[in-house]
């Protein structure tokens, strides 16, 4: 759907630009998918050539030995359940605890974001929607909670086809994705630059606006080709150089399109 909607809305536009793919967790893994599954190169392969760098936020890699808890129990919610737990006042506590969990700077998070994780699960179709997606994308059977071997390998073997330039960020204390992942990527794919942001978790967009903005800015317009392959950073260092200015394109000599895949 993504590809889909990227080819309607370039279809009115005259000069073909260029295009920075943004992903982040669950929406990382759709990321990886666009840009590596062979069936989707060959279907949209208009589209994907305009697609010249990727910036993966922790993102989800396909190889997991176990399915997450998190995502096995969304995929089990039934109608009764969310009811019951709405009702208690137990949905809103889960939420938000589950929200916190991804931040060592709760006071970041916006309340917006808990309520609308809260609508998409007390709204049957968003949340079946949801789950079809996690279904999907996850090479797991989510009832033996074991993974699909060969279509983990298939997937894996895919990120060869990522060749743009490709930034993966991701929180030292990251305890949904571990960091650890993000050095794994770095390795699997052919053209990444990794920059693990020390004393942040996973929420890294909520919790590190200006350190996230001002890597996608540089990368934007760099391509980060002078870039070391891998870094830590002190976000301190970072956090003033996107206080202003941010607003606007990288620049007139590289505009931008930024297609936003959110995490679930």
């Amino acid at each position: 759907h993504v590809l889909q909607s990227l080819r309607s809305y370039l279809q009115g536009i005259s000069a073909p630009p260029r295009i920075t793919i943004v992903g982040h967790s669950y929406g990382g893994s759709v990321a990886l998918r666009l840009l590596g599954d062979d069936r989707l190169l060959r279907e949209h392969r208009d589209v994907v050539e305009l697609i010249d760098q990727a910036v993966l936020i922790a993102p989800l890699d396909f190889s997991l030995e176990k399915a997450d808890p998190k995502f096995v129990r969304l995929s089990r919610l039934s109608d009764s359940k969310v009811k019951f737990a709405a009702a208690a006042g137990m949905l809103k506590q889960a939420m938000a605890r589950t929200a916190t969990n991804g931040t060592s700077t709760p006071g970041h998070l916006p309340r917006e974001d808990v309520d609308r994780a809260i609508e998409i699960l007390k709204s049957r179709d968003s949340r079946r929607a949801a789950q079809a997606m996690i279904q999907q994308a996850l090479p797991f059977d989510l009832d033996s909670q074991r993974p699909d071997w060969e279509r983990v390998e298939q997937l894996v073997a895919e990120y060869q086809n990522v060749s743009i330039p490709t930034l993966i960020l991701w929180g030292a204390r990251d305890e949904t994705l571990t960091a650890s992942m993000g050095y794994k990527l770095q390795s699997q794919l052919p053209d990444a630059r990794l920059r693990v942001i020390e004393r942040t978790m996973h929420s890294l967009p909520l919790e590190r606006p200006d350190v996230s903005a001002a890597f996608i800015r540089d990368f934007v317009q760099t391509g980060g080709t002078a870039w070391s392959r891998v870094e830590s950073i002190d976000p301190e260092v970072w956090e003033g150089r996107c206080s202003t200015g941010c607003e606007g394109p990288p620049s007139v000599e590289h505009p931008a399109i930024l297609a936003l895949v959110g995490g679930v």
